[in-house]
């Protein structure tokens, strides 16, 4: 019963998305996967990030202009969707970011972390960022990013966060420690129909206006 779903890996283009959230009745910010070898009409590759919501809240997607800027100033694709959400007074940013599966912190890792980083440079606004890092929380804590980006991680208090491990503890939440008071829970959502991973329900307050 979610109002906001932010997802990764959908592999397919934006026009399908967009496509199946408006039958719905939701909007969405998405982004493009990576081409690959392998392209089909549906499908173009690695990734494909999006933030969809119902209509009736207060969300839309971060400007274009924005985005290419992120990626020029980057020099690579971009593997985040992002979308403004307006709550009780506050402009948050919303992100949805995928990085490379079996790669740890590799050059091609740290750049996309880079892109959030700019991101937040840019627009100068708190995140809330839900992530398939490939990698555990550790590994992350230990690098010296979170201080970069000025953001704690949240995550589930269970060993795996995939279906088909019991040691895969490699989504989890990132957000701006200037609001990290709105947190109140991360639990596993195991009735989610995807496969590998399971879903990631937060929960936060209702009021941030009053924590800030």
């Amino acid at each position: 019963n979610a109002d906001i779903i932010l997802g990764v890996e959908s592999h397919k283009k934006q026009a399908d998305v967009k496509s199946m959230f408006r039958q719905r009745g939701w909007k969405v910010a998405c982004n493009d996967p990576e081409p690959t070898a392998s392209v089909s009409t549906h499908s173009t590759g690695h990734g494909g990030e999006f933030v969809a919501s119902k209509k009736h809240l207060d969300i839309k997607p971060v400007e274009d202009v924005i985005l290419d800027a992120v990626s020029k100033a980057t020099a690579a694709p971009l593997r985040f969707a992002a979308s403004y959400f307006q709550c009780r007074g506050i402009t948050l940013v919303l992100v949805s970011l995928y990085l490379w599966h079996s790669e740890g912190l590799s050059d091609k890792n740290a750049i996309l972390i880079n892109q959030l980083n700019t991101l937040r440079i840019m627009l100068n606004l708190p995140l809330i960022c839900f992530g398939d890092f490939n990698m555990r929380p550790s590994v992350l804590e230990d690098s010296g990013w979170l201080q970069t980006l000025d953001m704690r991680l949240f995550a589930p208090a269970v060993d795996s966060t995939l279906k088909n491990s019991g040691t895969a503890l490699i989504d989890f939440v990132l957000i701006s420690r200037s609001i990290q008071d709105i947190f109140l829970s991360l639990l596993l959502d195991i009735s989610v129909h995807w496969f590998p991973h399971y879903g990631l329900m937060l929960q936060l307050v209702a009021e941030p206006l009053k924590l800030v």
